[in-house]
């Protein structure tokens, strides 16, 4: 999906869903963490201290948290 970064679910849960860790391809390093946030009722991006970010990996992530709201808008 995304050229840059990949989304791990690294089996947390926080707040009953699951935590996704969002590392760097090439270095491994993790740059942001997603998790649901109830009083918002949505996912929210939790990012590294010092991370660097361009327009392509916010879109990235963007589209994967997008995908994360219509699962768990169809879960019952």
């Amino acid at each position: 999906m995304a050229k840059y970064i990949e989304f791990k679910n690294d089996s947390e849960r926080v707040n009953g869903k699951p935590e996704y860790l969002v590392r760097n391809k090439s270095s491994g390093n993790m740059l942001a963490r997603l998790c649901w946030y109830p009083k918002w009722r949505q996912w929210v991006c939790e990012f590294a201290p010092d991370s660097i970010w361009s327009h392509d990996c916010l879109a990235d992530v963007r589209t994967f948290m997008l995908r994360l709201s219509d699962t768990h808008k169809a879960q019952p």
